[in-house]
């Protein structure tokens, strides 16, 4: 076109004219440097059927007002600084994420309205959560989130006139506190309809039951919903996790702010005066004090005797992420749980993270408490919570010194980037359940960038069942650190995750993410409408969406990906912080 331009000039002009030829040099300049001044969202090789990237839509605004309320948020939300990325290519992906959240949805919709889950290859139901609607439930505050009025409205209705959650069932007390009653709780929240609430003290009331009968006042990891009989189920012999007793403090506490009864609250909080009673000589082990880390079991009915690796992997991971988010719930008043996640950190930092033998990978080992003590080097993927929660904590926590807090920071980033080659290491680019790695023999090198290699890990078991947490922690360390590497690897797990497990009907999880192509399992967990889908909306919403940014920095997030607010000093769960302002 600029060609043209300067062969009609020419025409039309005996000679050159030197003031011509340098404004349409400038033109030209200029016109090239504004459409390639935005970045590439991944210079990675896509695959070009999965690669959602469109064409630029036409402008229709002013640019210079979205470009202003852009640095704002950006530092809002990361304490300074400003890249000018592509945002509308986020907001594209953005769009593409509720896309496919429709699309599971209404797969669950066809096939399996009103049962707990979709079978969504033989599209068959699926009812192994008693038969609640565990989808649906899981589902309305993202919903709510993404705006989707019309799938919330019709939802809610269900959840409120057809599930009766009076049934002679045995429930899990964590499964059901993290999906039913932090489902519940964040929907009313989001949207303000009592009925909401009031299903969730229906449940809530039912679950406290589990608290009862217990000789040392630990819940009872499973619960009759009609009966309100607690028991252990008989495969774990009297025993009762850390997850079980130490992931329903969010939910309960926000059920008492809202409902002015503060019952849940005190049974939830219960669970640490017990904890406390442990003494300190039973966390030493081969000589080591691994104190306040606990084991994964805990015997029901002393509370103080103990068993099973220390470890962050599955049935222990949301405790140590409930100690910080409750401190945060509080409006950051209760400095007694602040004071139990500084130290459970500290001690994961000095016991648990182990490097790997050639590539530098930091990993987070299992410490075992057999045979005097030592560390297997599995690393489960329910573990990725683990750098998103320590870098919001780092963010969060202003007493850190600048040492310990660029410590954990760094540790936070290596931790994410292994969690990153789980995925990037695999022919699916999804990552397995877990892995095995090569642990260094000597003391481990400083931490630092790890080098791109598989040969330090390997798959343990291969299975892919739609997991949130490596989304979560790439959410956390964009909004903490701004750096645009982890929205690039979150946009190449959503290009994985579509074109892998996507299937006609909804999402399916894979049974071996090393085949390619892999087969499902016909298996659609209710997390990846709650979890999953949740945190990828996040990580792309551009952050002039002022509307998100509020509602993101005002809550917690539960382990189940349940927005709860925090709360105010008028909370009738911190009575004792009454007349304080809020900071």
């Amino acid at each position: 076109m600029a060609d043209r331009q300067l062969r009609l000039v020419g025409a039309r002009r005996s000679s050159w004219d030197p003031k011509a030829i340098l404004i349409m040099t400038l033109s030209l300049v200029l016109f090239i440097l504004y459409f390639s001044s935005s970045p590439s969202v991944d210079s990675a090789p896509v695959d070009e059927q999965t690669d959602p990237r469109p064409v630029r839509p036409a402008i229709l605004f002013d640019r210079a007002p979205m470009r202003s309320a852009r640095k704002q948020a950006f530092s809002r939300t990361r304490g300074g600084g400003f890249e000018d990325l592509s945002e509308w290519e986020w907001e594209q992906l953005r769009a593409e994420v509720v896309t496919e959240f429709q699309h599971a949805f209404q797969g669950y919709r066809k096939f399996a309205w009103g049962h707990d889950e979709v079978r969504p290859v033989s599209n068959i139901t699926n009812d192994s959560w008693g038969g609640f609607a565990v989808t649906l439930i899981d589902a309305l505050d993202t919903m709510l989130l993404m705006e989707l009025r019309e799938e919330f409205e019709l939802s809610k209705e269900f959840v409120i006139n057809h599930v009766d959650f009076d049934k002679d069932w045995d429930a899990s007390f964590f499964e059901y506190t993290i999906r039913y009653v932090g489902g519940l709780v964040s929907a009313y929240e989001l949207s303000g309809d009592r009925a909401v609430l009031d299903q969730a003290q229906r449940v809530g009331d039912r679950l406290l039951k589990a608290f009862e009968g217990a000789p040392t006042g630990l819940p009872h990891p499973i619960v009759n919903l009609r009966t309100g009989v607690g028991k252990t189920p008989g495969w774990n012999r009297g025993k009762v996790s850390l997850s079980e007793i130490g992931s329903c403090q969010l939910e309960f506490a926000s059920l008492s702010r809202h409902t002015g009864d503060p019952k849940y609250t005190e049974a939830a909080q219960s669970v640490y005066g017990v904890l406390d009673k442990i003494p300190r000589a039973n966390y030493v082990r081969g000589g080591i004090d691994m104190w306040p880390l606990l084991p994964l079991e805990l015997d029901i009915k002393t509370g103080t005797q103990f068993s099973g690796d220390i470890t962050l992997c599955g049935r222990s991971d949301s405790y140590y992420e409930y100690l910080l988010k409750y401190w945060l719930l509080t409006g950051k008043r209760d400095e007694q749980m602040r004071g139990r996640y500084d130290g459970a950190r500290k001690a994961i930092e000095k016991h648990l993270i182990r490097r790997s033998a050639s590539a530098n990978l930091a990993v987070l080992a299992t410490f075992s408490l057999g045979g005097g003590g030592g560390t297997q080097a599995v690393m489960e993927h329910l573990a990725c919570f683990t750098p998103g929660m320590m870098a919001l904590g780092a963010s969060e926590d202003l007493s850190l010194s600048s040492q310990e807090r660029a410590t954990t920071q760094r540790l936070a980033a290596d931790l994410a980037e292994t969690c990153w080659q789980m995925y990037n290491s695999t022919s699916t680019h999804l990552a397995a359940e877990s892995y095995r790695f090569e642990l260094a023999q000597q003391p481990p090198p400083p931490p630092g960038r790890a080098r791109s290699t598989s040969q330090d890990f390997h798959v343990s078991e291969a299975r892919y069942v739609l997991r949130p947490e490596t989304l979560e922690t790439l959410f956390w360390m964009w909004k903490t650190t701004g750096n645009p590497k982890y929205r690039k690897q979150a946009k190449r797990i959503f290009l994985a995750l579509k074109k892998h497990c996507r299937c006609p009907t909804a999402y399916s999880g894979l049974r071996d993410v090393t085949t390619n192509p892999p087969e499902w399992n016909d298996s659609m967990q209710s997390f990846l409408l709650a979890e999953t889908f949740k945190y990828l909306y996040l990580i792309f919403t551009p952050s002039h969406d002022t509307r998100v940014q509020q509602i993101v920095d005002g809550s917690v997030f539960t382990t189940e990906g349940h927005l709860l607010q925090r709360f105010q000093a008028e909370s009738s769960v911190t009575r004792s912080s009454k007349g304080r302002s809020d900071q």
